[in-house]
């Protein structure tokens, strides 16, 4: 084959995948978000907000996955007066939905390209990013005791009966692709406003796999 050099894009998308998996999907590795409007006084190339950018999307639906609340930050909630690197962390820390089932990722990012809700620079990426967004979602969990991450802490995020069709549907998921076998988890749930009933959903959802706390 004739050799021909990659371009840096080129390069970047075909590492891509390995980056996302170390870098958003891990725990304990700080993601920032820039959920608020572009900067004035600059012009862009892509005047679309993060929120509408099909990569972006991605990667923050893969950060909330099963991140630490304090490594999940929003840049725009930065308290301009905190004095130390701590405080300024706090102040940017991030709520988020229930993970989102690969399915449900899937078919609401078609439907939001289909409606202009959502776009991607070279349209073929939507269906890579589908399949990384299933590939992460079985990595983060089926592999979170192996790789000796210790508890995962879903606690005192504001969730209740409202977002438990969410959880459950991701609970779901985890429990029909755990390895067979595999020791399980421990996740917290303190904090949050499930009913009884609910709680009682998620526990038997999650037997399997998962001690809960």
């Amino acid at each position: 084959h004739a050799w021909r050099p990659w371009s840096a894009a080129h390069s970047f998308r075909l590492h891509r995948p390995f980056w996302t998996r170390r870098w958003y999907i891990h725990p304990k590795m700080f993601t920032l978000c820039l959920t608020g409007e572009l900067p004035t006084g600059a012009e862009y190339t892509n005047a679309r907000l993060h929120k509408q950018r099909g990569w972006c999307r991605f990667e923050i639906a893969a950060a909330s996955l099963i991140k630490h609340d304090d490594c999940l930050l929003d840049v725009p909630r930065l308290n301009p007066k905190a004095a130390t690197f701590y405080k300024a962390c706090w102040s940017m820390i991030k709520g988020r939905a229930p993970p989102q089932a690969p399915p449900a990722f899937a078919d609401e990012m078609r439907a939001d390209v289909a409606g202009r809700a959502v776009a991607f620079t070279a349209g073929a990426d939507m269906e890579f990013v589908i399949g990384q967004y299933t590939h992460g979602f079985e990595e983060a969990f089926n592999t979170y005791r192996e790789k000796g991450y210790g508890i995962l802490f879903w606690n005192d995020l504001g969730w209740g009966d409202a977002q438990a069709p969410r959880l459950l549907a991701a609970l779901e998921y985890v429990r029909d692709h755990y390895p067979e076998g595999a020791e399980k988890m421990t996740i917290v749930f303190q904090g949050n406003n499930f009913s009884e009933e609910t709680m009682a959903k998620i526990k038997q959802v999650s037997e399997n796999f998962a001690n809960l706390s």
